[in-house]
């Protein structure tokens, strides 16, 4: 028996992460028709928004709780914009242009299917939505991940960002 790949991560996290992808909501057969190609994308966005809405959660509370830690380290709340306001319009921004991009993926499918009927469409449109939910995925947490970086550089170096008045 060969092993299969390893990974870094336990395997409950690999395999919830892969289970997204696998499973009715991934499975497709081959779409010509232009309403059936936007009838399969727009009955996925639902899921789209949900996952987007679970990591984005994770987000906030990845950066609020950098910002509460590193305030009283660094003396400057570290992913909390100024003024907080600016918090809720960016989660709007950001949810808007995410299903802007979600959007973009059927009108590139139904443009492959115009100007090169003979691809394979079930193929990309596939690996094009299990793509983009991933490179959402990521690009969702990356704000979180930098803020931590750039708290966990500041403190290992002992640079302060901010000196506090005394």
């Amino acid at each position: 028996m060969v092993p299969g790949p390893r990974s870094c991560y336990p395997p409950a996290v690999t395999g919830s992460i892969a289970g997204l992808f696998n499973g009715p909501i991934c499975e497709r057969e081959s779409l010509r028709d232009r309403a059936a190609v936007i009838g399969w994308r727009e009955s996925r966005r639902f899921f789209y928004n949900k996952i987007l809405a679970a990591v984005g959660t994770v987000t906030c509370i990845l950066m609020i709780s950098c910002g509460v830690i590193s305030e009283p380290l660094m003396g400057e709340p570290i992913g909390i914009p100024d003024p907080p306001i600016l918090v809720p319009l960016g989660i709007l921004a950001y949810g808007i242009m995410a299903n802007v991009c979600y959007t973009g993926g059927w009108i590139a499918e139904l443009l492959l299917v115009r100007f090169r009927p003979e691809s394979r469409t079930d193929v990309f449109g596939l690996r094009a939505f299990r793509l983009g939910v991933r490179f959402s995925i990521g690009l969702t947490i990356f704000p979180a991940l930098i803020c931590w970086g750039v708290f966990l550089f500041s403190l290992v170096t002992g640079k302060r960002i901010a000196q506090g008045a005394s």
